[in-house]
């Protein structure tokens, strides 16, 4: 029970009963002192002040706490110990005392001592309101958050721009608080808002901006910064360093911590912190309804009224990538702060030029993106792209299996289950290394071709039973093409409006819309094109081509002559010693030659013949000498025997380069070929298509029959002989010529590449009418044709007749114009229907049968 409690009982007590001090006092337990108190007064007298001892310190606290105010603007090093406080009372007051009560009473009043001065300069140095102008100010500042990317967790930092007057913020998440981030974020936040502050923005002393913090608000900024400010036009206020100056930006304080806890609470789970800030970009657009501060109106309605205030942006963007050069190491990787990037293995040992950015990683070639990578976090990570080492797969096929860059596909999705079926499949057909360059033939397509319609096109391919490459780019073609994609860039020839097919079209044309981009012109009526009343073309009539055997050969069957140009000579005649040379009489024995080069006339000869290109004369002119000197040759005949080696050998490379420039498959000659199997093939007739005269002539070949029947034996064997006499031969498949021609129509190199196959004589085209091909591909191929048409020749091996052409090239016009053109004055050579692969085979297993 309280004190007044009992008071005003003992006194209700008395009133009520007029009780005797002494019952009263028995009744509750109390001195009748305490009754008479009670009785006296309601309150409850105070309680006496304990009476404490006086200290012997009371005379000198006083200098004491003089001594220790003076210490708090004294040097650390120099303010007053115990002890020599104790000194000081000693000899400058005369006081005495005992250091143990001097070191209590010292433990106790500098801690208060500090903690007065304190607090008396906070009252001195209170905070006065400041009124924020619309559009003048803004806050900038970084707050640690974290979050969990892609599984793992993140430390990041939440960048926050907020403008003084209305409290509209933009806040960005970035994996650093780097230079690159901190100017990311700025140009995020000023894209949003559409404009600049008008006066200056208020910043910590960050580094990203200052370099170092001088007296006063003087700060030495970075170069980049400056350039940056100067960039968009606005200037930095710098807060003071520590805790002292965190309320000069105190709004920018708060809100990095108010968005943390309102909206990063729990920790947000992203695959990308690009996927974290387009959620917080939404977010911002809601906050646009919070009121700051209970103010009547809301923090949308302030910014609609400040937006036309701010200053605004520059007609150009500030490039905030910093610029780097590292150097492309062996496994075709770039450093970056301590993480490493892969980049396409053409750049390996060389420096490439690299934009660092905040949340990206740009390589240029020149002024070319090569790559762009997200940029990662921490150290000692690294990201591999599998396009990148394409090349260097195609020569280390079996690398492929435990790359990272494989690893990295399959993680991502890109390596789908239909690559490891054509992959599986390819092996299997192929062998290891084979298969698997076969699978990267068509990665390679991923470059040119969308990722889907690749995959649709291997699973075509996989299940018409072929694991072929050229196929897939075909299919894969098709499939852009039947998914409405846009066609390959094809430079067709000019149709007229006889060969139209199209429904004639008598409505109005359409207004063109109005693009300041592009050139505008007056609308014309198209002229109505009539229906096309023509039959569809048949190719019956090329189809009893192939049952003439007889060919109409003009040139006869006996060798033609030896001819000169640039197909070279075939055979050199022999020297017959160059007799009658005045001024070079016979030399027997060549002993001591006058006027021979120094000492050593090997080391003459060798540099002249390396000057002079005539390498067969430096390796064998010491084995001439000897045989020379053996026969006592005069000096024409050592010479003519020398030169016409020389030629020899020279013949012999140039044959060996033409072969290698064809870009034959495989070595096949006609010699090798058994015409006694195939009596169809008449030898006479493939013994004069060995010479180069029918190729000068420029009329067309063609084999037909069916698969096995020694076709591709013939055209590599034709193909052989005609290089070796000094052709520019040129093989290549159907599938394979198409699908380069599309490419380079991509590249927009079509006419180079058109002009490159058009120089060849001849052209031998393999495998046409394998595989089908759609109108764009077909258009591709004609213009072949067309560039080679009566002046160079071309041989192609079908294993389709004429009449079944129409089931290769979809459009039948177009193919009437293939076929026409290519049965003109044409060499046609029917190779049966008999496979010679599957008579060997047959034979081979009745004989381990029998």
């Amino acid at each position: 029970m309280r004190r007044v409690e009992l008071f005003e009982r003992i006194r209700r007590d008395r009133r009520l009963e007029n009780a005797s001090v002494r019952s009263l006092a028995r009744r509750y337990g109390v001195h009748r002192r305490v009754v008479r108190q009670a009785l006296d007064s309601a309150l409850p007298p105070a309680r006496k002040p304990i009476e404490t001892r006086r200290s012997v310190l009371d005379q000198s606290k006083g200098w004491i706490d003089e001594m220790l105010r003076a210490d708090l603007t004294a040097p650390p090093k120099q303010r007053h110990t115990n002890k020599r406080i104790m000194d000081r009372l000693r000899d400058e007051y005369g006081f005495t005392v005992a250091y143990s009560i001097l070191n209590d009473y010292l433990r106790v009043r500098r801690p208060q001592i500090r903690e007065e001065a304190e607090r008396a300069r906070m009252l001195t140095e209170g905070m006065v309101p400041q009124l924020h102008r619309p559009g003048e100010e803004a806050e900038v500042d970084f707050a640690e958050v974290w979050v969990r990317v892609d599984g793992k967790p993140m430390a990041c930092q939440l960048f926050t721009l907020r403008l003084s007057y209305s409290g509209k913020a933009v806040h960005r998440v970035f994996s650093t608080a780097g230079q690159e981030a901190f100017m990311q974020g700025h140009v995020d936040a000023f894209r949003i808002l559409g404009d600049v502050p008008t006066r200056h923005i208020r910043y910590d002393n960050l580094k990203p901006a200052v370099s170092q913090v001088c007296f006063g608000r003087s700060r030495v900024e970075s170069q980049r910064w400056v350039a940056f400010r100067s960039h968009y036009g606005f200037d930095a206020f710098y807060c003071r360093p520590g805790v002292e100056g965190a309320h000069e930006k105190g709004g920018v304080e708060h809100e990095g911590g108010r968005f943390r806890r309102s909206h990063l609470v729990p920790v947000p789970e992203v695959d990308t912190l690009a996927e974290l800030n387009e959620k917080i970009e939404q977010i911002e657009i809601a906050e646009d309804a919070r009121h700051v501060d209970n103010r009547p109106t809301s923090v949308g309605f302030d910014f609609d009224y400040e937006a036309p205030l701010l200053a605004p942006l520059p007609f150009e963007d500030f490039d905030i990538g910093l610029t780097l050069t590292p150097k492309v190491d062996k496994t075709s990787r770039i450093t970056v702060r301590q993480n490493k990037y892969s980049v396409p293995a053409r750049f390996i040992g060389t420096n490439v030029r690299v934009s660092l950015r905040a949340d990206e990683v740009w390589v240029f070639d020149r002024n070319e993106i090569v790559v762009r990578h997200p940029r990662l976090a921490g150290r000692y990570g690294f990201r591999d792209l599998l396009d990148h080492y394409l090349e260097i797969l195609r020569h280390k096929p079996g690398a492929l299996k435990h790359s990272t860059g494989l690893a990295a596909a399959r993680e991502s999705g890109q390596f789908t289950a239909t690559h490891d079926a054509f992959w599986a499949a390819a092996r299997e057909a192929h062998g290891r290394s084979e298969g698997t360059r076969a699978l990267i033939e068509v990665l390679l397509l991923h470059r040119r071709l969308p990722g889907a319609a690749v995959v649709a096109g291997m699973a075509a391919v996989l299940e018409a039973g072929s694991v072929s490459p050229d196929l897939v780019a075909i299919e894969a073609r098709k499939a852009v093409a039947a998914a409405g994609g846009p066609p390959p860039a094809v430079i067709a020839p000019p149709t007229t409006t006889a060969t139209a097919t199209a429904e004639p079209d008598t409505s109005e044309p359409a207004e063109p819309e109005a693009d300041p981009a592009q050139v505008i012109s007056l609308p014309r009526r198209r002229p109505v094109v009539p229906p096309d009343s023509r039959p569809e073309p048949s190719l019956a009539a090329y189809g009893q081509l192939l049952s003439i055997q007889r060919l109409s050969m003009t040139q006869s069957t006996t060798p033609a002559p030896a001819t000169t140009g640039r197909w070279g000579s075939f055979g050199l005649p022999g020297l017959p010693g160059l007799p009658g040379l005045p001024g070079l009489p016979g030399l027997p024995g060549l002993p001591g030659l006058p006027g021979q080069r120094g000492p050593n006339p090997s080391e003459t000869i060798d540099a002249a013949c390396r000057s002079l290109g005539l390498s067969g004369v430096r390796t064998r002119w010491e084995e001439f000498v000897t045989q020379a000197l053996r026969e006592h040759a005069s000096y024409a005949d050592f010479l003519a025997d020398l030169l016409e080696s020389e030629c020899e050998d020279r013949d012999a490379r140039r044959k060996v380069r033409r072969v290698k420039e064809a870009n034959l498959p495989r070595p096949k000659r006609i010699e090798d070929f058994d015409f006694s199997k195939n009596p169809n093939v008449p030898q006479e007739v493939i013994n004069t298509l060995t010479q180069p005269a029918w190729v000068q002539a420029g009329n067309p070949l063609c084999l037909i029959g069916d698969s096995g029947t020694g076709k591709s034996h013939l055209l590599i064997g034709l193909g052989t002989a005609i290089a070796e006499a000094g052709g520019r031969v040129r093989y290549t498949t159907a599938a394979n010529l198409v699908n380069e021609l599309a490419e380079a129509a991509s590249d927009k190199q079509l006419g180079r590449t058109i002009k490159k196959y058009g120089r060849v004589d001849p052209l031998c085209m393999d495998e046409l009418g394998y595989v089908k091909l759609d109108r764009h591909g077909a258009e591709l191929l004609f213009q072949i044709f067309t560039e080679r048409e009566e002046r160079h020749a071309i041989a192609i091996a079908s294993n389709r007749p004429f009449t079944e052409w129409d089931q290769t090239f979809t459009d039948k016009r177009l193919c009437q114009a293939f076929v026409d053109r290519l049965t003109f004055e044409a060499h046609i050579i029917e190779t049966g229907t008999q496979s010679f692969r599957l008579a060997s085979t047959t034979a081979k297993r009745k004989a381990v049968a029998a």
